[in-house]
């Protein structure tokens, strides 16, 4: 399996989270373990999961504009050849 790239380590990262969170959000209003404070937490899960897919989209950006630059920067290097 190949390893992921820095935007979907991100991703994941936020999802991951978010799920964990919402399954003990899911057993601690069953009462499967007794009537315990009940404390939800998926609404900070929620915040993380934003911060992850923030970050996943700025490190897709950042390679997409390196990739851009890098292709314009060949391009006009092969122009200049053309001209001559």
């Amino acid at each position: 399996m190949p390893r992921p790239t820095k935007e979907q380590s991100a991703a994941l990262y936020g999802i991951t989270v978010f799920f964990i969170a919402s399954l003990g959000d899911i057993v601690m209003y069953s009462g499967i373990f007794g009537d315990r404070r009940k404390t939800p937490v998926s609404e900070a899960a929620m915040l993380v999961f934003v911060l992850a897919q923030t970050v996943s989209q700025f490190f897709m950006n950042d390679r997409i504009l390196g990739e851009a630059k890098k292709w314009s920067r060949s391009w006009r290097r092969k122009k200049r050849l053309w001209r001559i």
